[in-house]
């Protein structure tokens, strides 16, 4: 059983967000959410999202991760 502390959530349009937290980034499409992969191993503490697509997510140790697929 993999978990993850959320810490942040960004929801655009009813059918799209992203979440993130200690070491995951997790995508909302409407109707599931989905382990999205994160190369970032620090924790990611906010995410911002775009209207026309793309996330950027900001972390522990000034990390900062473009999600362009978002």
């Amino acid at each position: 059983d993999e978990s993850c502390a959320l810490l942040d959530v960004w929801a655009g349009a009813g059918d799209r967000a992203i979440a993130v937290g200690a070491g995951c980034v997790l995508t909302y499409d409407g109707s599931s959410w989905t382990d999205a992969g994160s190369p970032m191993t620090n924790i990611a503490f906010a995410v911002h999202g775009f209207p026309g697509g793309g996330a950027v997510i900001v972390g522990d140790g000034g990390s900062v991760l473009i999600h362009e697929t978002f």
